[in-house]
């Protein structure tokens, strides 16, 4: 289910703009008469596009060349790309993320990427209708006049810039915010003048500052949340010395605190140095929007149970991947999480399909198709286990605590202090005959004092703000039929381990003993928790038992004479 955001979009499809000067480039979005009734059409269906403009590219090695058209709508964008060579544009389309749709026609590339693009055979229709435009034979650009002064941005192309996109080494530019050099197509980019003085040496990398420089920034600490902020700094802690250079690199590499805070949240989710290397080059140069829809799971276009009752472990998938932005990009970069199909639950996306399987599996479900019968969910206690499982890297450990009649407000109060801290928190709510697992994953408040919480529901894939009054008076509405809350998870903080601390006393004291304090133990739920489409079978009742009366026969004494000084 992956959304790309429109920052994002931009950063990968301007990738290099090229020759201002050249003769081919069409500016200011000029479509062509076919282009433009593809785009009303599909405008028709998925919503006005904000922008669209036509772009040249040049790839970093000036060994190729393409030049087209990008049209950015609010859910997703496609590029319409031609390259001077068939070879040139089959290099490029195989660097492309595989879940974006992508054909390759004779020396074009039609592109179109985010959760909400349009389905294949749409793309395909309007693609086969526009005519070809292989790129004609440019004539060489006029020359300038000798005495007209080199722009600066003309005379160089800051190195900086350059990123790996797959094979192919980019380079990025706005086409309209930088002035860029002329080239040609197959043509170098314009070399670079010799600079008049060395580039000053990089200052040496202190890592223990430069983590706390990114930790500590205002716009961090609000995205991490005080708890996985703790876990960052753990986590970092306990890396050697080395580990903690290498780390501090990948932080330097990212100017954008909202890329800062994502690659922090992936270190005390519990990622490894490779995973984290691999990530900070995914997400270099995105921007917050993007990794909001991208590097989440509860961002954007939400994941989807694909199984008729898989709403505990989508629950515990999508709380994994609120917590491990690692997790959560490669879940949606394996296709697309939001997708579903009644009948094949592995159709869209196998991989999010084959786990939620196993996890329903492990806890004592029976996994159908959503348009299936004969399925079962998970109990309260199963439930607990999934979200244990998928916090357990981050330190996290949850308790179900019932709130269907014990106190109304304690569900409000269980919410607030996980939220608080940015713990997303399992809920279990109840309808007439039937449960179903969700994930309270934000908290708001006005200035009345009163309080939303946004509420995650799989078997739709949406978001729902809540307030807590409906969630403490069991009314809540999150597109089910199911208002109860009857469970809530509560964060359990670790027990700090015990100091012994021996008091000075002058004269010997007999040692206090300590009654050993005895835990109670856990109360299971007999009753299984089925998901929202389960009815639940009453209990059969028992007949009344039988008892005979037993009937005794007397017993007779006989008397004891005492002696008298006895």
């Amino acid at each position: 289910m992956t959304k790309f955001s429109l920052r994002a979009l931009a950063l990968v499809l301007c990738l290099l703009v090229c020759p201002l000067a050249a003769q081919e480039v069409r500016t200011g979005g000029t479509l062509s008469d076919p282009e433009r009734a593809y785009i009303e059409q599909l405008t028709e269906t998925y919503g006005a596009s904000e922008r669209s403009r036509a772009a040249n590219w040049t790839l970093a090695d000036g060994t190729s060349y393409a030049q087209g058209v990008q049209v950015r709508f609010p859910q997703f964008q496609i590029d319409r790309m031609r390259f001077n060579t068939a070879e040139e544009a089959r290099e490029y389309a195989a660097s492309l993320p595989s879940s974006d749709f992508v054909e390759v026609r004779d020396n074009q590339v039609l592109r179109a990427f985010g959760p909400g693009r349009p389905g294949d055979a749409d793309l395909r229709q309007g693609w086969e209708g526009l005519p070809s435009q292989a790129p004609a034979q440019q004539p060489a650009p006029a020359e300038q006049p000798a005495e007209a002064p080199a722009s600066p941005a003309a005379t160089s192309v800051p190195a900086s810039t350059a990123r790996s996109n797959g094979s192919v080494q980019l380079l990025r530019h706005h086409l309209l915010d930088e002035e860029l050099p002329a080239t040609s197509p197959g043509a170098d980019p314009a070399p670079a003048q010799p600079a008049a003085e060395e580039p000053a040496a990089e200052e040496p990398l202190d890592p223990q500052e430069a983590f706390t420089r990114a930790h500590e920034q205002e716009q961090v600490q609000e995205e991490l949340g005080s708890y996985m902020s703790d876990q960052a700094r753990a986590a970092f802690d306990a890396l050697t010395p080395a580990e903690q250079a290498e780390f501090a690199g990948l932080l330097r590499n990212h100017e954008d605190p909202a890329e800062q805070a994502y690659l922090l949240r992936s270190l005390g989710a519990g990622n490894s140095m490779e995973d984290l290397e691999w990530f900070s080059g995914q997400i270099e140069g995105r921007g917050a929007e993007w990794l909001d829809q991208n590097a989440r799971l509860a961002g954007g276009q939400a994941l989807t149970q694909q199984w008729h009752d898989s709403c505990a472990p989508t629950s515990s998938q999508v709380l994994r991947g609120e917590l491990d932005p690692v997790y959560a990009l490669r879940m949606r970069q394996a296709g697309d999480p939001y997708a579903v199909d009644p009948a094949n639950p592995s159709a869209h996306n196998p991989t999010t399909a084959a786990e939620q399987r196993a996890l329903l599996l492990r806890e004592g479900g029976v996994a159908v198709s959503r348009d299936g019968f004969g399925g079962r969910g998970v109990s309260v206690q199963g439930y607990e286990n999934l979200v244990d499982s998928a916090g357990e890297r981050a330190g996290l450990d949850f308790r179900s605590v019932e709130t269907d009649g014990v106190d109304d407000r304690r569900a409000g109060e269980i919410l607030d202090a996980n939220l608080r801290q940015g713990i997303p928190t399992p809920m279990a709510i109840y309808g007439p005959n039937s449960g179903h697992a969700v994930l309270a994953v934000d908290r708001r408040e006005a200035a009345d004092g009163s309080v939303d919480y946004q509420i995650y529901d799989p078997w739709h894939g949406t978001l729902t703000w809540v307030s807590r009054d409906d969630v403490n008076a069991d009314t809540i509405d999150v597109g089910t039929n199911q208002a109860n809350v009857g469970y809530v998870y509560e964060y359990v903080a670790p027990q700090a381990p015990a100091t012994a601390q021996v008091a000075p006393r002058p004269v010997p004291v007999p040692a206090q003993v300590t009654p050993t304090q005895v835990e109670p133990m856990p109360v299971t739920t007999p009753q299984p928790y089925p998901s929202q489409t389960i009815e639940l079978f009453p209990v059969p009742q028992l007949e009344p038992l039988q008892v005979e009366p037993l009937e005794l026969e007397p017993v007779e004494f006989e008397p004891v004479e005492l002696q008298p000084g006895q």
